[in-house]
């Protein structure tokens, strides 16, 4: 139990350290203090591999939404869905690698950006030419 309750408390502050760096103020200096000590209350490991994510300019949390990860749009196996969920410990995506999050309940979602599809239209019909024959 008491296992559980860490690995949600490192995961809330992950998500708490990614919207510093990702948000509007990232480059502000409070954003910037504030993610210091975020950083120093993640355990190296966890840290060291959330970092390297952003080093190559991604995001190192994916929260995954409809048993999908939001990041890559690959479909997660019920199972890490299932202990992601529960807190008991933390999971990758196995497609993109990113550290995987649900909401918590009661928390607004994010509102979902579709892309329209293009209409196909239909290919005019070439007409032989007569003159030709």
């Amino acid at each position: 139990m008491q296992y559980c309750l860490v690995m949600h408390a490192v995961m809330e502050t992950l998500v708490r350290l990614q919207n510093l760096e990702v948000g509007p103020n990232a480059e502000s200096s409070a954003a910037k203090a504030a993610a210091e000590k975020l950083r120093a209350q993640v355990p190296a490991q966890i840290l060291g591999h959330y970092l390297r994510l952003c080093a190559r300019g991604k995001k190192g949390l994916a929260l995954v939404r409809n048993q999908v990860c939001a990041e890559c749009h690959v479909s997660v196996p019920l199972g890490t869905v299932v202990t992601v969920m529960k807190g008991v410990d933390i999971q990758l995506c196995g497609n993109c690698g990113r550290y995987l999050y649900v909401e918590p309940e009661g928390a607004a979602p994010e509102p979902v950006r579709t892309v329209p599809k293009p209409k196909r239209g239909r290919k005019p019909k070439v007409k032989p030419d007569a003159s030709v024959g």
